[in-house]
């Protein structure tokens, strides 16, 4: 029997025997480039390393916010805080309201501090001014308290809780002359204002035989007879 002659086998040997040398020519210029630039690729791996690493994170941080938001919304303060204690203080007005407002709630009042006097800047919102205040006025920073406060009726005389506050915290000092002083003003700024009355009184009510209590009592009997601090007073 002839042999079978085969020239499709023959021209595939053919071509292979040409391909694989020039396949590991390649693939030796490609060591040799790996060699020469090693650094290069070690820096591409780092960085591709560091990207997935910040894209997991970033993942993982917004899942964690949208849980935050979630116990946030339903006044569970407790587990917000939770979710965000090891977090950086945000940049966005939103998340800087619930971060500041869930550490107030949980006593962290130093970062609670920090995340409203950036919520401040982005806003100037007084509602947000009023809360800084009240922190310093809780961590007994009294005279950083009392020129927010101050800093709040010069913008904004119609403040009364700004008036309130302040009073509240010469109060606090022993400045009793102060506190009067400022309810006073707080009154002559706010006439219609029943808050502001009740705090005259309150401010005077430890003499009560003093000109200045009756008068006080007089004043806010005048704008509210039932109001519940003369009831309690039995005036």
């Amino acid at each position: 029997m002839e042999p079978i002659n085969r020239p499709d086998l023959t021209l595939r040997q053919s071509q292979n025997s040409v391909v694989l040398p020039k396949r590991r020519s390649k693939m030796r210029k490609l060591i040799k480039l790996i060699r020469k630039y090693w650094y290069v690729a070690l820096a591409l791996l780092i960085l591709i390393l560091g990207l997935t690493s910040w894209l997991v994170i970033q993942s993982s941080q917004e899942a964690a916010w949208e849980r935050a938001k979630d116990y946030f919304t339903r006044a569970d303060y407790s587990n917000a805080e939770k979710e965000l204690h090891s977090m950086a203080v945000p940049s966005d007005a939103d998340r800087l309201h619930i971060y500041a407002q869930t550490m107030f709630a949980t006593q962290n009042l130093d970062k609670s501090l920090i995340a409203y006097q950036k919520l401040y800047e982005l806003t100037k919102d007084p509602s947000v001014e009023l809360n800084i205040g009240n922190i310093y006025n809780q961590q007994k920073k009294y005279d950083q308290a009392i020129k927010v406060y101050q800093e709040m009726i010069s913008n904004n005389a119609s403040n009364i809780q700004a008036y309130v506050n302040l009073s509240t915290v010469y109060k606090l000092q022993g400045n009793n002359s102060e506190a009067i002083k400022t309810a006073n003003n707080g009154v002559i700024d706010n006439p219609a204002s029943v808050i502001l009355r009740e705090l005259q009184v309150s401010m005077v009510m430890d003499n009560k035989d003093s000109q200045a209590y009756k008068d006080a009592v007089k004043e806010l009997k005048e704008l509210n007879p039932s109001d519940p601090l003369l009831q309690a007073l039995n005036e």
